[in-house]
Protein backbone atom coordinates (compact mmCIF):
# COMPACT_ATOMS: atom_id res chain seq x y z
CA UNK A 1 0.00 0.00 0.00
CA UNK A 2 0.89 3.64 -0.67
CA UNK A 3 1.88 6.30 1.73
CA UNK A 4 1.09 9.31 2.53
CA UNK A 5 3.66 12.07 3.76
CA UNK A 6 3.21 15.32 4.76
CA UNK A 7 6.23 17.20 4.78
CA UNK A 8 6.75 20.62 6.44
CA UNK A 9 8.95 23.38 5.52
CA UNK A 10 11.38 23.79 8.06
CA UNK A 11 12.07 27.57 6.97
CA UNK A 12 8.45 28.39 7.27
CA UNK A 13 6.65 29.72 10.48
CA UNK A 14 3.22 29.86 8.96
CA UNK A 15 0.66 26.85 10.30
CA UNK A 16 -1.04 24.43 7.24
CA UNK A 17 -4.30 22.73 8.03
CA UNK A 18 -6.36 20.46 6.08
CA UNK A 19 -9.76 20.57 7.18
CA UNK A 20 -12.98 18.45 6.63
CA UNK A 21 -16.32 20.54 5.36
CA UNK A 22 -19.23 20.12 7.89
CA UNK A 23 -20.99 17.03 5.93
CA UNK A 24 -22.19 13.34 6.54
CA UNK A 25 -20.93 12.36 3.68
CA UNK A 26 -17.67 10.09 3.06
CA UNK A 27 -15.56 11.76 0.41
CA UNK A 28 -12.39 10.65 -1.07
CA UNK A 29 -9.49 12.39 -2.59
CA UNK A 30 -7.81 10.89 -5.42
CA UNK A 31 -4.18 12.26 -6.27
CA UNK A 32 -3.47 11.27 -9.83
CA UNK A 33 0.09 8.75 -10.08
CA UNK A 34 2.24 11.94 -11.05
CA UNK A 35 4.51 14.72 -9.95
CA UNK A 36 2.65 17.93 -9.47
CA UNK A 37 0.95 20.93 -8.28
CA UNK A 38 -2.49 21.15 -6.75
CA UNK A 39 -4.16 24.04 -8.34
CA UNK A 40 -6.19 26.32 -6.30
CA UNK A 41 -7.99 29.71 -6.75
CA UNK A 42 -5.19 31.49 -6.19
CA UNK A 43 -2.72 29.29 -8.72
CA UNK A 44 -1.27 31.06 -11.66
CA UNK A 45 -2.78 28.27 -13.82
CA UNK A 46 -5.95 28.54 -15.02
CA UNK A 47 -9.65 27.30 -13.95
CA UNK A 48 -12.29 26.68 -15.31
CA UNK A 49 -13.64 29.36 -12.78
CA UNK A 50 -11.70 31.92 -14.49
CA UNK A 51 -10.89 31.28 -18.26
CA UNK A 52 -10.89 34.45 -20.28
CA UNK A 53 -13.82 34.94 -22.12
CA UNK A 54 -15.57 38.23 -24.24
CA UNK A 55 -18.34 39.45 -26.46
CA UNK A 56 -17.74 42.44 -28.31
CA UNK A 57 -20.87 43.94 -30.13
CA UNK A 58 -21.66 46.88 -32.92
CA UNK A 59 -23.65 49.02 -31.32
CA UNK A 60 -23.00 52.84 -31.56
CA UNK A 61 -22.63 53.78 -35.16
CA UNK A 62 -22.60 51.84 -38.67
CA UNK A 63 -19.52 51.54 -40.60
CA UNK A 64 -19.36 52.29 -44.27
CA UNK A 65 -17.17 50.49 -46.32
CA UNK A 66 -15.85 50.04 -49.52
CA UNK A 67 -17.68 47.50 -51.82
CA UNK A 68 -15.27 44.83 -53.30
CA UNK A 69 -13.18 45.27 -50.71
CA UNK A 70 -12.35 43.16 -47.36
CA UNK A 71 -12.37 45.76 -44.24
CA UNK A 72 -11.57 45.70 -40.65
CA UNK A 73 -14.98 45.77 -38.30
CA UNK A 74 -15.36 48.14 -35.85
CA UNK A 75 -16.25 47.54 -32.45
CA UNK A 76 -17.69 49.66 -29.85
CA UNK A 77 -19.25 48.01 -26.75
CA UNK A 78 -18.27 45.25 -24.73
CA UNK A 79 -20.85 42.87 -22.85
CA UNK A 80 -17.90 41.40 -21.36
CA UNK A 81 -14.49 40.73 -20.87
CA UNK A 82 -13.49 38.51 -18.18
CA UNK A 83 -9.85 37.65 -17.81
CA UNK A 84 -9.03 39.72 -20.70
CA UNK A 85 -9.32 43.34 -22.59
CA UNK A 86 -10.67 43.96 -25.82
CA UNK A 87 -8.51 46.63 -27.36
CA UNK A 88 -11.07 48.91 -28.91
CA UNK A 89 -8.63 51.00 -30.52
CA UNK A 90 -7.16 48.83 -33.20
CA UNK A 91 -10.11 46.37 -32.81
CA UNK A 92 -8.49 43.29 -31.97
CA UNK A 93 -8.29 40.80 -28.84
CA UNK A 94 -5.22 39.95 -27.06
CA UNK A 95 -6.22 36.64 -25.03
CA UNK A 96 -3.38 36.18 -22.30
CA UNK A 97 -3.80 32.49 -21.53
CA UNK A 98 -1.66 29.79 -24.19
CA UNK A 99 -4.73 27.57 -25.37
CA UNK A 100 -7.34 26.86 -27.89
CA UNK A 101 -10.45 28.48 -28.02
CA UNK A 102 -13.85 28.82 -29.73
CA UNK A 103 -14.09 31.90 -31.47
CA UNK A 104 -17.47 33.48 -32.66
CA UNK A 105 -18.39 36.50 -35.40
CA UNK A 106 -21.24 37.59 -37.18
CA UNK A 107 -21.75 40.74 -38.89
CA UNK A 108 -24.75 42.04 -40.12
CA UNK A 109 -25.24 44.79 -43.06
CA UNK A 110 -27.48 46.64 -45.64
CA UNK A 111 -27.42 48.04 -48.73
CA UNK A 112 -28.82 48.53 -52.09
CA UNK A 113 -26.64 47.07 -55.76
CA UNK A 114 -24.93 44.50 -52.95
CA UNK A 115 -25.17 40.71 -53.84
CA UNK A 116 -23.13 38.56 -51.87
CA UNK A 117 -21.05 39.48 -47.94
CA UNK A 118 -18.50 38.06 -46.27
CA UNK A 119 -16.97 37.39 -43.10
CA UNK A 120 -13.33 36.40 -42.40
CA UNK A 121 -11.43 35.72 -39.18
CA UNK A 122 -8.23 37.13 -38.91
CA UNK A 123 -5.32 35.72 -36.73
CA UNK A 124 -1.80 38.01 -36.67
CA UNK A 125 -2.65 39.10 -39.82
CA UNK A 126 -3.53 35.78 -41.76
CA UNK A 127 -6.58 34.47 -42.54
CA UNK A 128 -7.91 31.26 -40.31
CA UNK A 129 -11.92 31.30 -41.59
CA UNK A 130 -14.02 32.84 -44.43
CA UNK A 131 -17.28 32.44 -44.60
CA UNK A 132 -19.43 34.17 -47.56
CA UNK A 133 -23.33 34.56 -47.70
CA UNK A 134 -25.53 35.33 -50.78
CA UNK A 135 -27.30 38.38 -50.17
CA UNK A 136 -30.18 38.31 -51.75
CA UNK A 137 -32.83 41.47 -49.94
CA UNK A 138 -32.24 44.89 -48.27
CA UNK A 139 -30.17 43.47 -45.24
CA UNK A 140 -28.41 40.28 -44.51
CA UNK A 141 -25.56 38.95 -42.47
CA UNK A 142 -22.55 36.07 -42.24
CA UNK A 143 -21.75 34.24 -38.95
CA UNK A 144 -19.49 31.08 -38.24
CA UNK A 145 -17.41 30.34 -35.81
CA UNK A 146 -13.70 28.28 -35.84
CA UNK A 147 -11.64 26.91 -32.81
CA UNK A 148 -8.07 29.12 -32.75
CA UNK A 149 -5.01 28.05 -30.81
CA UNK A 150 -3.36 31.44 -29.16
CA UNK A 151 -0.20 31.50 -27.75
CA UNK A 152 -1.01 33.81 -24.65
CA UNK A 153 1.29 36.72 -25.16
CA UNK A 154 1.40 37.84 -28.45
CA UNK A 155 -1.46 36.29 -30.82
CA UNK A 156 -4.38 38.60 -31.57
CA UNK A 157 -7.55 38.22 -33.62
CA UNK A 158 -9.71 41.04 -35.74
CA UNK A 159 -12.33 40.11 -37.77
CA UNK A 160 -13.05 41.70 -41.35
CA UNK A 161 -15.82 42.32 -43.62
CA UNK A 162 -17.27 42.12 -46.84
CA UNK A 163 -19.64 43.59 -49.53
CA UNK A 164 -19.48 42.45 -53.17
CA UNK A 165 -21.38 44.18 -55.92
CA UNK A 166 -22.12 47.17 -57.60
CA UNK A 167 -22.69 50.46 -54.83
CA UNK A 168 -22.13 51.50 -51.20
CA UNK A 169 -22.70 49.70 -48.43
CA UNK A 170 -21.99 49.45 -44.95
CA UNK A 171 -22.07 46.74 -41.91
CA UNK A 172 -24.56 48.11 -39.30
CA UNK A 173 -25.19 48.42 -35.57
CA UNK A 174 -26.98 45.62 -34.52
CA UNK A 175 -26.43 43.53 -31.14
CA UNK A 176 -28.00 40.05 -32.08
CA UNK A 177 -25.70 40.12 -35.58
CA UNK A 178 -22.58 41.87 -35.67
CA UNK A 179 -20.93 40.14 -32.49
CA UNK A 180 -17.59 39.30 -31.71
CA UNK A 181 -16.71 36.74 -29.08
CA UNK A 182 -14.64 33.90 -27.57
CA UNK A 183 -14.00 31.82 -24.85
CA UNK A 184 -11.19 29.36 -23.42
CA UNK A 185 -11.48 25.31 -23.95
CA UNK A 186 -8.47 23.95 -22.32
CA UNK A 187 -4.52 23.89 -22.97
CA UNK A 188 -2.34 22.75 -25.84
Amino acid sequence: MSKVVIAGDASGTGTFTISAPNGNTDRTLVLPDEAGTVLTTASTTVLPKGVPVFKVHKVNATQSVTVNTWSKITWDTASYEENCSFDFTNNRIILPVAGYYLITAGIAMFATGVNQMGLQILKNGSIVTTICNRYLAAGGSANGSDVVYFNGTSDYLEIYGYLGGSSAGAFYQDISNSYFSGTFLGAA
